[in-house]
């Protein structure tokens, strides 16, 4: 997703790109770039092709959530944190038609339903199935839902 031309040369035709790109451990620990990079490249090919909408999963550790527990997850995530962050400053620097989702922890569940708040965790947002991201992805491409806004999501 890094190669712009690339990218750019596949939009035509499309009406959005949906980004749910991440870093597993180990890396996930280490310093990396992999989010921002590509979200870079992503802006750049859909400013080039002329595709505005944009829907991207960041996580919920980048809402300023109080507690130990998201304090905790704050600190062993540093490096993702800082990746989705800048990954999201990007984004929203564009005047593509964008939509940030983050979610909080992701597990394997047959689970579609999700609960979505503006700009915050939805209330025990702990956890979701990683099918219930997609589910809202798609809903925010489709019905243009939440356009220019940083959604927080749960199951």
């Amino acid at each position: 997703p890094l190669r712009v031309d690339e990218l750019a040369s596949a939009l035509p035709g499309h009406d959005v790109v949906l980004s749910a790109l991440g870093v597993r451990p180990p890396r996930a620990f280490r310093p990396h770039a992999v989010v921002q990079e590509a979200a870079a490249s992503t802006v750049a090919a859909m400013t080039r092709a002329g595709v505005r909408r944009l829907v991207l999963v960041s996580a919920a550790i980048l809402f300023p959530e109080k507690g130990l527990r998201f304090a905790l997850f704050r600190w062993l995530l540093t490096q993702v944190r800082r990746d989705l962050g800048t990954a999201e400053e990007i984004v929203r620097a564009t005047p593509l038609d964008w939509t940030i989702a983050r979610p909080p922890r992701l597990i394997e569940r047959p689970d579609e339903a999700y609960r979505s708040e503006r700009d915050a965790l939805p209330v025990d947002g702990f956890s979701m199935s990683f099918r219930a991201v997609a589910a809202f992805m798609l809903d925010a491409a489709e019905q243009r839902t939440h356009v220019r806004e940083i959604v927080g999501l749960a199951s």
